[in-house]
């Protein structure tokens, strides 16, 4: 149990210190979906490409065919 509360104050630590930037903070997994974002990633998403994007969603099925190219070739 406490170690549990220690978790918890270390991820709550953690997300406000990616809420507290303008800069786009994201990380995905092997198959590019989504691990974490800040609000700043979230928001500008919606701005460019119209998408809502949630943990587990796909960073590359929101971008243009153009940017999928690009993403694939960078990898993860």
């Amino acid at each position: 149990k406490q170690f549990e509360e220690i978790i918890k104050s270390i991820n709550a630590n953690l997300r406000a210190v990616l809420e507290s930037t303008t800069d786009h903070i994201l990380a995905v997994d092997q198959n590019f979906r989504y691990i974490t974002f800040n609000r700043a990633h979230a928001e500008s998403f919606k701005i460019l490409f119209g998408a809502d994007i949630k943990f587990g969603s796909s960073f590359i099925d929101i971008l243009t065919p153009e940017l999928q190219k690009t993403a694939y070739r960078s990898g993860p």
